[in-house]
C-alpha cells in the first residue's frame, strides 16, 4: 500500500451496516451456550467469532470472560462495535489466523469452522468443553444435538464436566 500523502484526512472505519457475515441464529447460540454450562469463572473462546453474538450472549447470560478470534479485519471491527454497543467489557476481539493463537486460557470453546481447520486446531485446544456449529469435530466422539429440527451442534464433553445434560433435541 502506498503511504497516505500529508494533509489528507483518513476517516477511521466505522461500520453502520454490518459486513457480510454468516451469523449463527440466536436459537443456536442459546443452545450452544446451554451445552457449555458456563460460569463466571469460565473463559470462552469463540473461533471464527463473526459479529460477536456468541460472546455477547455468554457474557450477559453467564458472566464469564470471552475472547473472539476473527480472520477478516472488517468483521472483527464490526464485532468490536457490537461488543461496545452491548456494554460488554469482559470481551476481547482479536484479528488474525486462528492457527496462530494459543488457547491455554480457554476453559470452553465455540467454533464455526471447516473440519480441515478443526483437525489442525483440536490437538492444541486440548480437552476443553467444545461446541461446534454445523460441523462435527473430526476424530472426536461427539454428541449431536438437533436444534429446532434444522440445525446441528456437536458437543465434546470435557473429562471434568460430569454434570452435563445429554439431551438430543432442544428448542422445539
Amino acid at each position: 500500500l502506498a503511504p497516505i500523502p500529508q494533509g489528507i484526512y483518513v476517516k477511521p472505519i466505522r461500520h453502520s451496516d454490518p459486513p457480510q457475515i454468516d451469523s449463527t441464529p440466536q436459537i443456536v447460540v442459546d443452545a450452544m451456550l446451554r451445552e457449555l454450562h458456563l460460569t463466571p469463572d469460565d473463559v470462552l473462546y469463540d473461533l471464527g467469532c463473526g459479529d460477536g453474538r456468541i460472546l455477547i450472549a455468554a457474557v450477559k447470560q453467564y458472566g464469564c470472560k470471552a475472547v473472539g478470534i476473527e480472520w477478516k479485519p472488517e468483521v472483527a471491527a464490526y464485532a468490536r462495535e457490537q461488543v461496545e454497543k452491548a456494554g460488554c467489557g469482559r470481551i476481547r476481539i482479536m484479528t488474525g489466523d486462528v492457527r496462530l493463537f494459543k488457547f491455554d486460557k480457554a476453559t470452553a470453546v465455540t467454533m464455526y469452522l471447516f473440519p480441515e481447520l478443526m483437525t489442525e486446531l483440536l490437538p492444541r485446544i486440548g480437552t476443553k468443553r467444545i461446541v461446534s456449529y454445523s460441523h462435527e469435530l473430526p476424530g472426536r466422539r461427539c454428541r449431536r444435538v438437533a436444534v429446532s429440527g434444522k440445525y446441528n451442534i456437536y458437543v465434546l464433553r470435557s473429562k471434568t464436566a460430569a454434570v452435563w445434560s445429554w439431551t438430543t433435541e432442544v428448542a422445539k
